[in-house]
Parts: structure tokens; sequence; C-alpha cells
């Protein structure tokens, strides 16, 4: 009948009921206390990782680009200075007559800079020289664009938009400038060949790429991935990229601007930096696809701690709560027990803690238990036999006033028969008396016992007070223990803010290593050795941050588990605490609660020794009638009308008697049923 009971039960009861057990708040409140700290700190780790890569690699790509920008003025500056010393050296008027000078002059330049292509003077009347020399009778420089934009800049260099040369197929750049006299001017052709050779070592990511182009959307050069994929070359036009046309007059970048666009049907992160001396777009593009991939790692990683730690602390869960089901189990069985008036049942734990503490005071209580019934199992036997020896001695003596009550009225004819009854009652009224002086003496044990009684319950409740007592004791302890783990975490904050300072440092390093880096890449040969010393500061101070980083996580840690362990000692600790006090206050009130039965049944057995007292005087005063009577039965039969009377009130007083020795007799058998409920 059970298992059809439980199988007609719906399957959310059965789980609610489970819910309910202490074992199952236990399993969700370890799990929460774990799961949702570790989630959350895994989640916010890799959202900073991510930010803090991202971080990382914009600022990688910005060195790039301000150091290819370097390169590029360390590039073209020189040439621009030797235009600007060679048109002082050139007199226009003097281009025929020195003609030859002129001519050898610039094949020395054309040697000495193997990166120029064509070194061109050209003047207001047609005339031009030109090295490498090439003769062409319809060449006239004062058509060519190099040469009309110069005259427009006079005094300043002038450089043109990168374009294919006609001669060498090379993509160049043109540089031209007016002589002093502005008759004239000179220009030459700076080949990009060795600026597309530094380039194809700098990639960017693995998907992305790196492009040089002018205000016109036309390739200069370019290097990676993203650029190989175009299938773009120099001098070709491409579209999709953020080109800044130009910059404000006085307007230096400090950083690279940035903006995520849709390139080649990819998301690309794309980082702009301009070259003010020749006006190109130095465009670096990041795949999105790049940042996710190097922070896919951190995030594996992650989620294996997040799964050992689990797994860890769902061992640690099953051995703890298993340490509190145990001795729980055992109380819970041990009272179950107890319930069913087993008294012989001890819980019989081991140990130091506050359950085996508590098994112990159990088996206590029980024992005292065991005696206190075991007495009152004594005395109610004892009251039984008193009230069934008062129930004999009751019939007796009512047998015998009937039969006084027969020879009484036959003395009425026989005055010397009336005699010897009155004799015979008053021997039997004796045996009556020495019967009520036994009930009394009965009922005196009775009253001593229950007082014995009452004074070991007064102790058991004194015992229970004691527990209530150290129970408190505990919770000030918990109390005390949390405190301290408080002032731990507080320890743990400022160890935080000084890793915090030494994060601030590494940062600073760094940006000294970087300043360092620049200034060596300015200083060329010279500042070689420098820049090898800046990389290791650099990568001092990257190593100094991921020590820091170390420190913070491993100190967030600790502060993770301070509050875990302060949040377990103010809430399960202390919540079982107060669930020992609340059971010690319910066996303090049962102790009461028996205290107040014995002490009624102290006065209902005071109640019957009183009666059987008033008894004992009555059958006294019956005696000494009887006696009186058998003399005046002897001296006059006239009062046997008087006699008959007092016999009818003798048995008056004897069913009063029977009533209260048979209310006695079942007294002593409910007390006796009531002792049977417990085994001892």
């Amino acid at each position: 009948m059970t298992n059809k009971a439980k199988q007609t039960v719906p399957w959310w009861s059965r789980l609610l009921e489970q819910f309910y057990l202490m074992r199952t708040k236990l399993i969700v409140s370890f799990l929460a206390v774990l799961l949702i700290p570790s989630i959350l700190i895994g989640y916010f780790s890799y959202q900073s990782a991510e930010t803090q890569l991202r971080q990382q690699m914009a600022s990688s790509i910005d060195f790039n680009l301000f150091l290819f920008r370097s390169n590029i003025n360390q590039y073209v500056t020189p040439l621009i200075k030797d235009l600007e010393v060679l048109t002082t050296e050139v007199q226009s008027n003097t281009l025929i007559s020195k003609n030859e000078e002129i001519q050898a002059k610039f094949d020395v330049i054309l040697k000495a800079h193997p990166e120029l292509d064509t070194v061109i003077l050209g003047n207001t009347k047609g005339e031009y020289v030109r090295s490498p020399k090439k003769e062409s009778t319809d060449y006239d420089p004062r058509d060519q664009q190099w040469y009309t934009n110069a005259m427009k800049l006079k005094g300043e260099t002038y450089i043109n938009n990168p374009a294919v040369s006609v001669s060498s197929g090379n993509l160049v750049v043109m540089l031209s400038r007016t002589l002093p006299d502005g008759q004239g001017a000179i220009a030459m052709n700076l080949s990009l060949e060795r600026l597309s050779q530094s380039l194809k070592n700098i990639t960017i990511g693995n998907r992305g790429g790196l492009f040089v182009v002018d205000e016109n959307s036309t390739v200069v050069t370019g290097a990676g991935v993203a650029f190989k994929n175009t299938g773009k070359k120099p001098g070709d036009s491409i579209e999709g990229l953020p080109v800044i046309n130009k910059l404000k007059e006085g307007e230096v970048q400090l950083a690279s601007a940035t903006k995520e666009i849709r390139f080649m049907n990819r998301d690309m992160q794309a980082f702009t930096l301009v070259d003010p001396l020749t006006g190109w777009n130095i465009i670096a593009l990041a795949d999105q696809e790049d940042f996710s991939d190097s922070v896919a790692p951190i995030l594996k990683q992650s989620l294996i701690v997040i799964a050992i730690s689990v797994l860890a602390a769902a061992v640690v869960i099953i051995l703890m709560i298993r340490s509190f089901l145990i001795p729980l189990r055992k109380l819970q069985a041990g009272t179950r027990i107890v319930r069913d008036g087993n008294l012989t049942a001890r819980v019989n734990l081991s140990g130091k803690d506050e359950f085996s503490e508590l098994a112990q005071n159990f088996d206590q209580m029980t024992h005292a238990l065991h005696t206190m019934v075991s007495e009152v199992n004594q005395t109610s036997s004892r009251l039984a036999s008193s009230s069934l020896m008062i129930k004999e001695s009751t019939e007796q003596t009512t047998e015998s006033v009937q039969h006084v009550a027969e020879t009484v009225m036959e003395s009425a004819e026989n005055a010397t028969t009336s005699a010897e009854a009155s004799e015979q009652t008053a021997n039997a009224v004796e045996e009556m008396a020495k019967g009520v002086s036994t009930i009394a003496e009965s009922a005196s044990s009775i009253v001593d016992s229950a007082g014995q009684t009452e004074h070991d319950v007064a102790k058991g409740s004194q015992m229970i007070g004691s527990v209530r007592t150290q129970m408190d004791r505990i919770l000030e302890a918990v109390t005390q223990t949390a405190s301290l783990m408080d002032e731990l975490s507080q320890l743990s904050d400022d160890a935080k803010q000084m890793n915090s300072a030494i994060a601030a440092i590494a940062k600073q390093t760094n940006l000294l290593s970087l300043n360092a880096s620049i200034e060596a890449s300015r200083a060329g040969e010279a500042g070689r050795g420098f820049a090898v010393v800046a990389v290791e500061v650099r990568k001092l101070s990257e190593q100094s941050k991921e020590s820091a980083d170390s420190i913070s996580q491993i100190i967030t840690q600790m502060l993770d588990l301070i509050q875990r362990s302060t949040a377990t000692m103010n809430g399960n600790v202390r919540n079982q605490v107060g669930e020992g006090l609340r059971i010690s206050q319910d066996a303090e009130g049962a102790f009461t609660n028996i205290e107040r039965s014995t002490s009624h049944i102290v006065e209902q057995i005071q109640s019957v020794s009183a009666a059987a007292e008033q008894i004992s005087a009555s059958t006294e005063e019956v005696s000494a009638t009887v006696t009186h009577l058998a003399s005046l039965s002897r001296n006059s039969a006239d009062s046997s009308q008087t006699t008959s009377a007092a016999v009818q009130e003798q048995m008056a007083a004897m069913e009063e008697i029977a009533s209260s020795s048979q209310e006695l007799s079942n007294m002593a058998q409910d007390l006796q049923e009531l002792v049977k409920r417990f085994k001892i």
C-alpha cells in the first residue's frame, strides 16, 4: 500500500519534499556560493583580458604606424635637404654654358642615392638637364606637373602624388623645388621600391594588413594578408579605406584615428595615421577575429579552472554534508526511538564537535528519563498494591458492618446476643483501622517518591539550561571568528592597493621604453645600442605588469575565499548554532511539562493521603461507638434502635471508603499504563 501511495504522489510534490530537506538546502547553498562567484569572476576576467589584449594590440599597431611614419621621414627628408642645397648651387642662366658640369653633378647625386630614379633641371626657356641623360626633342619641362606645381610654391618643396615611372616602371614620387631666382626648378624622382621592401616583414595579426595610400586613395605600398587579398599593387586605386584627405594647419596626430569598418566582407578595426610631410595615409587594418583568437586561450583556461573548481568543491561538499548528515541521522533515529517509548536507546557519537556534544547531552537526558520512569514505575506498583489492600480491607469491613446490622436488629429481642455482636463489631472495626493506617502509610510513601521524581525533573531542566548557555558561547566564538575574517579582508585590500602601485610603475616604465625606442630610431646606427636597452626595459616593464596582474588575481582569489568563509561563518554555522538553541529550548519545555505533570500527581496523592487519614479518624470514632453500644446493650435492650441507626451510618461511611479505594486503584492502574509506554 505504501509503494502504491508513493506512485500516486505527483513528481513535483516529491521534488518539493526533497528540496525541503537539509541535505538539499546545503547542496544548493554550497553550489550557489561556488558557481555564482566563479562564473562572475570568469566572465569579468575574460572581459578584462579581452579589453587589455585589444589595448595591447592597438598600442602595438600604433607603435608600428609611428615607426613606419618615422621611416618615411628618414627616407624622404634627406632628399628634401639635398634638393634645397642643390637649388642654391645651380642657376638657370648657366644651364647651357655649364651643361656638362651640371650633368656631372646630377650623375654623382644619382650614384650616391640609388633610391633616386631621375634628377631633372628645367628653366623658363624650356631648356633642361637630366640624369640619367636622355635626349628628347619633344620634352618641355614647363609642361610637366612637377614644374608647374613647383612654380606655384616658390621657395618650398613640392611632393607629387605617387605615379608609375615611364622610364623604370617603378612607383615613384617626385620632389620639386624652384631655383632661388625663380627662373627654373629642379625635380628628383624618388623610387618607392626600397620603402616597399621595408614593409615585407610587418604583419597585423593573422588576417590584417598595412596600407599606405595618398589622399586620392592611390596605393603607395602595403603588406600583410589583407593587402595581398585585395590583389592591388602600387599605383592602383583602392576603395573602402578610411582616408583622411588633409590635416588641419598646425595639427599633429599624437595617436592614430580608429574606426570599425567592413572591408573585403570582413569586420576590421582601422587605425589611420597621416604623414604630415607627404600627406600619405598609413592605415593598419586589424581583423576582429584576430582579437577573438587571442582571447580564446584565456576563455578556455577560465572554463577549465571553473570546471576543476566545481569538481573539487563537489568532493568537499559531499564530505562536508556527509559529516553533517551521519550524526544528524543518528540523532533523528535516537529521538524517534525515545518518542516511541524506548528509553534504552543511546546515540553514542564520539568527537569534539557540536553534534557530539549534543549527542552526549541527549544520552544524559535519556538516562535521566530512564531513571525517573523506573522510579515512577516502582512507585505506581506500590500504589497499586496498597490500593488493592485497601479495597480488600474495605470489602471485609463492609461485610462485617452488614453482619453487625443484622446482629443489632436481632439484639432488640435479645440484649445478650447484641452485646456479643457488638464485641465482634469492635474487633472488625479495629481490623478496619489497621487497614486504613496501612493506606495512610502507603500514601505517604507515594508522596515521597513523587517528590524525588519532581527533584530529578528539575535537575534535568537545569542540565538543558547548561546546554543552552554552552550554545550561546559557541555563537559568541563564531561572531569573533567572523570579525577576524573581516580584518584579514581589510589587509588583503591594502595588499591590492600596493599591487596597483606596482602596475602603475610598470606602465610608466613601458612608456619611457617606448619614448627611448623612438629616440633610438631617430638616432639611426648611433642609437642602436640605446634601442636594445629600451627593448630590454620594455620587456622588464611587461614582466612587472604580468607579475602585478598575477598578484592581483591571487589577491582577488584570497578576497573571494575570505568573503565566502565569512559568509559561511555568518550564515551556515550561525544557523546551525541557532538550530541547537531552538532544540535546547524545546527540550527545556518538555522537562517543564513533565515537572508540571509530576507536581499534579503529587497533589492527587496528597489528597488520597488526607482522605485515608480522615477514614482512619472515622474508624476510631466507629470503634468507640461500637464499644459504647456493647456496654449499653448489656444495660438496656431499649438502646438497640439507636445502635441500629449508628450501624446504618457506619455502612454509609464504608461505602464512601470503598468508593475512595476504588478511585485510588483506578489512578494506580492509569499510572501503570502510562509507565508501560516506556521501555526501561
